[in-house]
């Protein structure tokens, strides 16, 4: 089509586990599709994003990079990992025309998302915890259920805010919680504050994009 308008990341991938039973590999498994990916595609599309010095970068993130949960602690730590890549990226874009929205949508789960979790490798760690080494299966079984009973949220109210995050006038970030508790947005509202103050000390005021 002659150029990139938007690039949206939304490739995503959960884990649920006890944390000290997940190995190096298992957790860099997770932060290859979560981090580490995003960064690839910014390199490899960024030079035509420079040179049209406009368009639109979605990072599609989770409240988790928020809210921090026992027994997802290596998904939590990709998402807030990526929360602060996409951060930094917006600063640095914004001198250069180019938007930054990030979406935090709240758990929305589904058959394929649940189907490819990445599960802790190291079932000798995870037993020397006792009963507790059974609540991460536990939750995943639960969230299985409200799929399967068709209670789970609907995706397509994520697609949908993509599509508005797309939007000249989108703020720069964007949340949907689907249980209400909306803990991110409250996070957000400190975090944004305190970046605010940050930057505006130390001179770069003037990477902060309007709404911010």
């Amino acid at each position: 089509a002659g150029g990139v308008d938007a690039l949206v990341h939304n490739a995503g991938v959960a884990a649920a586990g006890i944390t000290e039973a997940f190995s190096a590999e298992a957790t860099r498994a997770v932060f290859e599709v979560n981090v580490f990916g995003p960064q690839r595609v910014m390199r490899a599309f960024m030079p035509q994003l420079r040179a049209a010095g406009g368009g639109v970068v979605v990072w599609v993130t989770s409240t988790d990079a928020r809210e921090v949960m026992p027994f997802l602690g290596v998904y939590d730590a990709s998402k807030a990992a990526q929360e602060a890549l996409a951060e930094a990226w917006r600063y640095e874009l914004h001198a250069l025309g180019v938007r930054t929205v990030i979406v935090q949508p709240g758990t929305f789960p589904s058959t394929a998302i649940l189907d490819k979790l990445v599960a802790a490798d190291d079932p000798a760690r995870a037993a020397a915890y006792g009963a507790l080494a059974a609540v991460p299966e536990a939750i995943v079984a639960s969230l299985r259920d409200v799929v399967a009973r068709g209670e789970a949220p609907d995706p397509q109210r994520v697609a949908d805010l993509i599509v508005a995050a797309l939007a000249p006038d989108a703020p720069p970030r964007m949340t949907l919680d689907p249980s209400g508790f909306d803990g991110a947005a409250r996070v957000n509202a400190v975090c944004d504050e305190v970046q605010r103050d940050l930057l505006t000390r130390v001179g770069l005021g003037h990477l902060l994009p309007q709404g911010r």
